[in-house]
C-alpha cells in the first residue's frame, strides 16, 4: 500500500541522511554526532540585486530515552527544529489550548532536556524572508499547532518542521 502523504519526501530525505550518518559513525544512541554543513547557523548571502538571503537549517535531535528501547528494532524517534535568523523554532505538546510553537537558541539541548542529544544539522537552503516575515509566518501557523493538539505520530515537531 503506497502512502501518498505530503510528508513522505521529508521523511525519506531525513531517513537517508540519518542512515548515512549512522553508517559512517556507528551507533549514536548515547553519543552526539553532527554533519558539518560548512557554514555557520547564521550565514547570510547578499545577492546582486541587494536582497539578503539567510540560511535555513533543520536540527535533528536523538531522543535518547525512546531510542534506547527502539534502536534494537532498527528504528529511531527524533525531534526537529527549524533554524532561521539565529533562532530555532519547534513544536511541542502541553495541555493548554494556546500555541505549542516555541523558540530557543539553536542546538540548546539544555532547553529541550537531558534526554535530547543533537544528532545532525540539515541545510535546507536559503530564504529571503526577514525576521519580521518569519514572525508573521509563525503567527499564522500557531492556530494549527496548539499545544493540546500534539500527537506523537500524527502531529508532532517533525510535521511542524516540514510545514514551516
Amino acid at each position: 500500500m503506497k502512502n501518498d502523504s505530503p510528508l513522505m519526501g521529508f521523511w525519506e530525505k531525513l531517513r537517508m541522511k540519518l542512515d548515512r550518518v549512522s553508517s559512517t559513525q556507528g551507533s549514536t544512541s548515547k553519543y552526539e554526532s553532527q554533519v558539518d554543513t560548512g557554514v555557520s547557523d547564521s550565514t547570510t548571502i547578499s545577492s546582486v540585486n541587494s536582497t539578503t538571503s539567510t540560511l535555513v537549517t533543520v536540527n535533528v535531535y536523538d531522543m535518547l530515552w525512546i531510542n534506547d528501547y527502539v534502536s534494537s528494532l532498527g528504528i529511531g524517534v527524533y525531534h526537529t527544529g527549524v533554524v532561521v535568523h539565529e533562532t530555532e523554532y519547534s513544536y511541542g505538546g502541553h495541555p493548554l489550548t494556546n500555541s505549542g510553537v516555541f523558540a530557543m537558541l539553536p542546538k540548546d539541548t539544555s532547553y529541550l532536556g537531558e534526554n535530547y542529544s543533537h544528532k545532525l544539522t540539515l541545510s535546507m537552503g536559503y530564504t529571503d524572508f526577514t525576521a519580521a516575515d518569519i514572525a508573521l509566518l509563525l503567527d499564522s501557523m500557531t492556530a494549527d499547532y496548539r499545544g493540546d493538539q500534539y500527537h506523537l505520530l500524527h502531529k508532532n515537531c517533525n510535521h511542524f518542521s516540514d510545514a514551516f
